[in-house]
């Protein structure tokens, strides 16, 4: 596998006090007069979660010189409030019963419920965000969740498609993922009033970087522990979510053997244990995990080279360190 990028600064010891009042903002923007919302939107929030597109901001925002505490707090808690509801909507669609590691909202409150949580969590994102002098916030916000959306259902288009293509994977994990990373790292610099082409490489940075994890992600949904992962394994796979390492696995099988995967991922009704285990047999006998990892450790490498058009800072070099902890998968 591809060296590991360096680490050298602690994200969370530049700005571990602003992720605690992002935190605190969370509880407090998801608050609601009906009984039922709050429980729900605390059962949902309290699950926790890496924080990983907050901790992007705040160090963005900080590597840009933005000092304002409040205000990149602030909206770390509504870029999480935002990328929770969409947690919320895709456990719905995908009917899981689970989500980091505990039940999922739906399981509970069921899916008419859910689907409400999730539009009210989203919404309580906006809110946040509109508080916000800069118009540009908004607009770029709302481009993002419809991307999101178009994405979501592109995916829903391909389940089970064994003639799926890699461009098609790499525009749903752009638009569903990544284009939220790309936000949030463009919006840390817009409360610091960077300039367009520091903007535009902080939306590179993110891009990458959101391309880089879902990647990763999509290579633990295969090969990790399901208590790490908080959900069980191969979720994407028994859903028919043909990712890196499955794409990989179909182009390089023919014969008999893509017969018999074929037959595999075509009734994931019998992926279980054993069916489950010859899938990934297959993929790792392809080079899929392998292919997947270089092909995550080279947006990686793109998300760090960016990171040289901004100034030298302990921030910056956190962000480093942010692009190195996904690719080694500690978030």
């Amino acid at each position: 596998m591809s060296k590991a990028l360096p680490t050298v600064v602690d994200p969370h010891s530049l700005v571990g006090s602003e992720m605690e009042r992002a935190e605190r903002l969370i509880f407090e923007a998801c608050a609601s007069q009906v009984a039922a919302v709050s429980l729900a939107a605390a059962h949902v929030m309290r699950a926790g979660g890496k924080r990983l597109r907050p901790l992007v901001l705040l160090l963005c925002a900080k590597a840009c010189g933005c000092d304002e505490a409040d205000r990149t707090a602030r909206l770390g808690a509504a870029v999480e409030l935002v990328h929770t509801a969409t947690l919320v909507h895709d456990d719905v669609v995908d009917e899981a019963d689970r989500r980091r590691g505990q039940y999922a909202v739906n399981t509970f409150f069921g899916n008419e419920a859910s689907v409400l949580m999730g539009d009210y969590l989203v919404c309580c994102g906006l809110r946040m965000i509109s508080d916000e002098p800069d118009p540009r916030l908004m607009r770029s916000i709302c481009d993002v969740i419809v991307s999101m959306c178009e994405a979501e259902v592109l995916q829903i288009t391909f389940r089970g498609d064994l003639d799926n293509t890699f461009e098609n994977y790499l525009k749903v994990i752009r638009n569903k993922t990544a284009r939220l990373f790309s936000f949030t790292a463009m919006a840390g610099g817009m409360l610091a009033g960077a300039s367009q082409p520091v903007l535009e490489s902080l939306a590179d940075f993110g891009m990458n970087l959101g391309l880089a994890f879902q990647i990763v992600d999509d290579i633990l949904d295969l090969t990790g522990d399901e208590q790490a992962l908080g959900k069980p394994i191969a979720a994407d796979l028994r859903e028919g979510k043909f990712t890196y390492p499955i794409l990989h696995a179909i182009g390089e099988s023919c014969g008999e053997q893509r017969l018999y995967l074929a037959s595999l991922l075509g009734d994931p009704s019998v992926l279980d244990e054993d069916g489950l285990d010859s899938v990934i047999e297959i993929v790792r006998g392809s080079g899929g995990f392998q292919a997947a990892y270089e092909c995550a450790s080279q947006y990686a490498h793109k998300a760090s080279a960016v990171l040289l058009a901004l100034p030298e800072s302990p921030a910056r070099e956190a962000l480093f360190t942010v692009v190195s902890q996904v690719i080694e998968r500690r978030f």
